[in-house]
């Protein structure tokens, strides 16, 4: 996914997370969104409380563990008032564009 807000730096060698750095840079680049899938054992790395930006990705990033999946598929951070306010448009208006329908017959 292309954004602004948490970045992610893949190296040459594949989908392998080279660089991890939440909200940092500015302009076009990856961007985590949000998803993961975790093995037992990364998970058995974490404390509590934890962060798993700060404290699981750096160690697998460490170790070249972490992977990421890029996708040009629909993105929307709602972690910001005005992007959740204008998801509420934007994410029926996707849904329903999807199945052939409008937004408006989902209401």
């Amino acid at each position: 996914m292309r954004g602004s807000r948490s970045r992610l730096r893949r190296n040459v060698k594949g989908d392998r997370v080279a660089v991890f750095g939440e909200k940092s840079g500015s302009g076009p680049g990856w961007i985590n969104g949000g998803v993961c899938a975790l093995r037992r054992r990364a998970v058995a790395l974490l404390g509590s409380p934890a962060s798993i930006e700060r404290d699981l990705f750096s160690q697998l990033i460490e170790s070249q563990q972490l992977l990421g999946m890029p996708s040009d598929g629909f993105f929307i951070d709602m972690g910001l008032p005005e992007m959740y306010a204008e998801a509420q448009q934007t994410v029926p208006a996707w849904w329903w564009s999807r199945s052939g329908g409008s937004a408006r017959e989902g209401r």
